[in-house]
C-alpha cells in the first residue's frame, strides 16, 4: 500500500471527530464533534450556535450537512488530504440502523466524492484493536454507552443494549454533589461558575471499590458474628482523602472522596440520584441482561472477555469494580474477566486503523462504481460485523 493511496480512517463521537491514517497506532487529528446552527426563533436573527453532530440517544448523525464541515476540516484541513484520492473507513455510530447507514452512504459518496468506503461497527473494531474477536464490548462515551455482543467478529446484535448514562451524566452529578456543598473544603460560587467539569472529572473522578460499598451492609451483619464483621468493614470503608484540583495558577479547589467517587455511582446505582427523572437500570445489570439474551454456548467465553472502551471506560476502579459486581450475579462456575482497553479512548479508530491496512480487507471496500449501480443500499452488501 503506497503512500499516495493510504485510506483514511475517520471516527465520529459524541465530543470530537478523530481522523488519521491506516496503520497509524493513534489518529493524528482531532476536532470537536460539533456543528453550527441557526436558532431559527428570531426573523433576521443570524446569530449561530452550536451542537452535537449526534443524536446519541436515537444511534444517528442528526446533522448531516454539519457533519461533511466537521470532517472536511479534519481531513481536508487537518490531514492534509484530499477525498476523492482515497478509501475512507468510518467508524460507525452505537446503535445505527440500516436507513441511516445508507444515508451516510450517499454522503459518502455523493457530497465527499469518495472512490469508495466502508462503515464499520465499533464494537468490533474495539475489538480488534485488543486482539480480539469475541467479546462483550461496552462502549463508555461521553453521551450514551452501548453493549454489544460480538462472537468471531460477528456483531450480536438481538443482545445489544444500551443507556444514555455515561461520561455527561457522571459530569452533572459532580457538579450536584459540589453545589449541594459537600467538599472537603469552602468551594466559593465563583469557582463553581468557572468550573471546567469535564476537566475536573478526567482530573480527579475514580469509581469507588466493591468492598467499601458492600461494607455500608456490614452494621446490620454485625449481630451475627458478634461484630466482627463491622470491625472489618471499617478498615475497608475509611473514607479516602480529598483531591485538590488547579482551576488556574491562584486557585485550587479541594474535591471529597464523597464527591469524586459519588458521580461515577451513578452507573450503578442510578435510582439512588433523587434527581433522576426516571427509573433506570444500572451498568452491570444490563450487561448481565445483554448476556442472557447470547445463546447459552457463548456466553462463558462473552463474558470472560468484557472489553471496556471509550472516553469514560478510562476511570480508574471501573474495570475492577464491573468485575466483582458481574460476579455476584452469575454462577461461582463462570469466569469473569473485565477488561480495559489499551486506549480506551480511540480503540475503535485503532481498530479501524488496523483492518483498513489488512491486504486481505481490501475486497471489502465499497466502491464508486457498485453505488453508482446500486445506491444506498449497496453499503449493506459486504456489512460483514453485523
Amino acid at each position: 500500500m503506497s503512500e499516495e493511496t493510504r485510506p483514511i480512517v475517520l471516527e465520529t463521537g459524541s465530543l470530537y471527530v478523530r481522523a488519521g491514517w491506516a496503520g497509524d497506532e493513534k489518529p493524528s487529528v482531532t476536532v470537536p464533534a460539533r456543528g453550527e446552527k441557526s436558532p431559527g426563533d428570531a426573523v433576521g436573527d443570524s446569530e449561530k450556535t452550536t451542537e452535537s453532530l449526534l443524536d446519541m440517544a436515537a444511534g444517528r448523525i442528526d446533522n448531516w450537512e454539519a457533519a461533511a464541515r466537521v470532517w472536511a476540516s479534519a481531513v481536508s484541513e487537518g490531514l492534509g488530504a484530499s477525498w476523492e484520492s482515497r478509501p475512507v473507513l468510518f467508524v460507525d455510530v452505537p446503535g445505527s440502523y440500516k436507513l441511516a447507514r445508507e444515508q451516510w452512504a450517499q454522503v459518502a459518496f455523493e457530497e465527499l466524492r469518495v472512490p469508495a468506503m466502508y462503515l464499520a461497527a465499533p464494537a468490533v473494531l474495539a475489538l480488534y484493536a485488543n486482539n480480539k474477536t469475541t467479546g462483550l464490548a461496552v462502549g463508555i462515551g461521553h453521551g450514551c454507552t452501548q453493549i454489544m455482543p460480538v462472537f468471531e467478529g460477528y456483531q450480536l446484535g438481538y443482545a445489544s443494549s444500551g443507556m444514555e448514562m455515561a461520561g455527561r451524566e457522571i459530569e452533572t452529578q459532580l457538579q450536584v454533589l459540589m453545589h449541594e456543598g459537600h467538599s472537603g473544603g469552602d468551594v466559593l460560587q465563583w469557582q463553581l461558575e468557572r468550573m471546567d467539569w469535564r476537566a475536573l472529572k478526567e482530573s480527579v473522578c475514580e469509581v469507588r471499590p466493591y468492598r467499601s460499598v458492600a461494607a455500608s451492609s456490614a452494621p446490620d451483619a454485625a449481630e451475627a458474628d458478634g461484630g466482627q464483621t463491622a470491625a472489618a468493614a471499617s478498615s475497608t470503608s475509611a473514607s479516602p482523602p480529598p483531591k485538590s484540583f488547579s482551576l488556574d495558577a491562584q486557585t485550587t479547589v479541594t474535591v471529597s472522596a464523597e464527591e469524586y467517587q459519588g458521580a461515577p455511582e451513578i452507573l450503578f446505582a442510578p435510582d439512588a440520584f433523587p434527581n433522576r427523572k426516571r427509573s433506570q437500570s444500572s451498568l452491570p445489570e444490563k450487561i448481565h441482561l445483554s448476556l442472557q439474551q447470547c445463546e447459552p454456548d457463548t456466553r462463558r467465553e462473552l463474558l470472560s472477555n468484557v472489553l471496556l472502551y471509550g472516553g469514560t471506560a478510562a476511570l480508574p476502579g471501573l474495570d475492577a469494580r464491573l468485575e466483582a459486581e458481574l460476579a455476584d450475579v452469575v454462577p461461582s462456575s463462570m469466569h469473569v474477566g473485565v477488561h480495559r482497553a489499551h486506549e480506551p479512548a480511540w480503540a475503535s479508530w485503532q481498530g479501524g486503523s488496523i483492518l483498513a491496512s489488512l491486504t486481505a480487507f481490501q475486497q471489502m471496500w465499497v466502491t464508486r462504481q457498485e453505488y453508482n449501480e446500486s445506491g444506498p443500499p449497496c453499503i449493506m452488501r459486504k456489512d460483514v460485523m453485523r
